[in-house]
């Protein structure tokens, strides 16, 4: 049962914190610079690709055209020029891909052996040509058609190997779009038929995949550097000593530091909330625009109760790793590289910046079982799938045993000198 002594110092630690305005500055201004980061920067992509394109002057009404359709996809930052300008800048890491049409067309020697050949196989000639005229004309018209039918386009396609991965899907979307022009021209149906449908789905921004992150982060910080920080500068400075020399109980003392930050865990998280959701409406009321075409645009799917449930256990599992950590130090010197040997392994790797299905499979098998990456797939699940919190029964099993197995090891360690 919650003692009177266990209330008093709580609200007393409560009182203390509040009063050190650096900490409250820090707890309030950390989320709120963090999040103005993210919401005004675009890690969604550098823009549109930068393709150059290099057409002969004697190109003809095909490539023109070609040339066109590429410009109204919109898909690029279109550069035309000559083939050394274009190849320079390609050098400089001004472009990304470069085009170069040029007409392939038959030499005038192989002009003049068909020709050659016509008279003894004009009979199996397949043509459009009138037969009727005389056979010079016809003649003409023949080689005039087989010049016509020879003749293509040749495209040589030059990739920045610093972005190739986008480049050649671009390529491939390009090379799609000939080959549909292709079968126009020859009047052939294509074979394959594709219906689109639209299906309203939920509207994610950047800022709806980063938030979830960054309360992960947020909460691991607290833990770490809040609760492990603070009691290992009590010990350096002896004031644990002088407070266990009064009639003051360890529990009491415990309990009041949990819930003071636990309480600042859950201001940092509703911060990290209430922040964007003012902010996007300001700047979508200065810009008359839509709250959701603002960049501080999120979405909470789930429910934010469930979501603050969740965000909660998490801060008690990294109280928990914070009181550990102070158990294997006496100075705040040693305790601060052992949480950022703790922290920026997680940090990286948890999905906190990026989806840990870029990291390679081996680590991010490893990473699947951070307890940072237990909080912020939970948190995710629910916030950007709109899972329930009994659905995130994997996630939250895997914070309760990395919350036990630190509240095994500072209980065995944890001492008070």
């Amino acid at each position: 049962m919650i003692s009177k002594t266990s209330i008093k110092l709580t609200i007393a630690s409560i009182k203390m914190y509040i009063r050190d305005k650096r900490a409250l500055m820090f707890t309030l201004l950390v989320p709120i610079i963090t999040m103005s980061i993210f919401g005004i920067l675009d890690f969604s992509g550098g823009g549109n690709l930068k393709l150059g394109i290099v057409v002969a002057d004697d190109a003809g009404e095909d490539i023109r055209s070609t040339v066109d359709q590429i410009k109204d996809s919109g898909n690029f930052d279109i550069f035309e020029g000559s083939y050394d300008d274009q190849i320079n800048a390609l050098e400089d890491d001004e472009r990304d891909m470069i085009l170069r049409f040029t007409l392939d067309t038959p030499s005038d020697e192989d002009v003049n052996e068909y020709a050659k050949s016509l008279p003894a196989n004009i009979d199996s000639i397949n043509t459009t040509c009138n037969r009727d005229i005389t056979v010079k004309k016809n003649l003409d018209c023949i080689v005039s058609e087989y010049i016509q039918n020879s003749t293509k386009v040749e495209v040589d396609a030059f990739i920045n190997t610093s972005s190739k991965q986008s480049a050649e899907f671009a390529l491939l979307a390009i090379q799609q779009q000939f080959t549909q022009m292709s079968l126009q021209k020859a009047d052939v149906a294509p074979l394959f038929e594709v219906q689109k449908e639209e299906v309203n789905v939920n509207r994610l921004t950047q800022l709806d995949f980063i938030l979830p992150g960054m309360i992960g982060l947020t909460i691991m910080q607290a833990g770490l550097f809040g609760v492990a920080g603070t009691i290992v500068s009590y010990k350096e400075k002896g004031i644990l000593k002088r407070l266990f020399a009064t009639p003051l109980n360890k529990a009491d003392f415990l309990f009041s530091n949990v819930v003071t930050r636990i309480l600042v865990g859950l201001l940092q998280v509703l911060v990290l909330f209430a922040y964007p959701k003012f902010a996007n409406w300001a700047i979508a009321t200065l810009r008359d625009i839509p709250l959701e075409n603002a960049q501080f645009y999120f979405t909470i799917v789930g429910n934010l109760g469930e979501l603050l449930a969740v965000a909660f256990i998490g801060n008690i599992v990294f109280i928990c790793f914070g009181f550990a950590i102070s158990s294997f130090a006496k100075t705040f010197d040693q305790v601060q590289p052992i949480i950022m040997l703790i922290q920026f392994p997680m940090m990286f790797l948890s999905g906190v910046f990026f989806p840990k299905e870029a990291l390679p499979n081996i680590v991010q098998k490893v990473a699947d079982y951070f307890p940072l990456t237990f909080l912020i797939d939970g948190l995710r699940l629910i916030m950007n799938q709109g899972k329930s919190m009994f659905d995130t029964g994997p996630e939250l099993l895997g914070l309760v045993i990395w919350g036990f197995l630190m509240f095994v090891v500072a209980l065995k360690l944890y001492k008070w000198d």
